[in-house]
């Protein structure tokens, strides 16, 4: 009994804890949002989720499948996607730097992996 009892407080602690973990990450991923161009620490998405470095990272891991800056790197490369696809004749160097990808190679290798094309070839058919 005593068994039992444990594992429905643990099963509790969990249901009452999935809303706070869900607003933690809500605030954390707004704070990426407002702020794709800006340079972003881990410490810095730690305090905005109110949670330690490795807490954060779990979390992420938990209910993102992803770590705090792959998060951060999908939502940027989006940005990309987005401004190249919005602005015709956008030079694809100047959308990569604007959102905070400061090696180009790595930053195309990126954007083929999670688009499965080029960002040139994303800017030429947008044009």
């Amino acid at each position: 009994r005593d068994a039992q009892e444990s594992r429905g407080l643990g099963d509790v602690y969990k249901r009452q804890h999935a809303g706070t973990d869900e607003r933690r990450l809500e605030a954390m991923e707004d704070y990426m949002r407002a702020r794709l161009a800006a340079p972003i620490a881990l410490a810095d998405l730690a305090r905005v989720a109110g949670v330690s470095v490795r807490t954060l990272h779990t979390l992420c891991q938990k209910h993102r499948g992803v770590s705090p800056m792959d998060l951060l790197r999908a939502l940027r490369l989006d940005a990309v996607r987005a401004r190249l696809m919005r602005e015709p004749g956008a030079a694809v160097t100047e959308a990569a730097l604007t959102y905070g990808f400061g090696h180009l190679g790595r930053f195309s290798a990126y954007y083929r992996e999670r688009f499965g094309e080029l960002p040139s070839q994303t800017a030429l058919r947008a044009a």
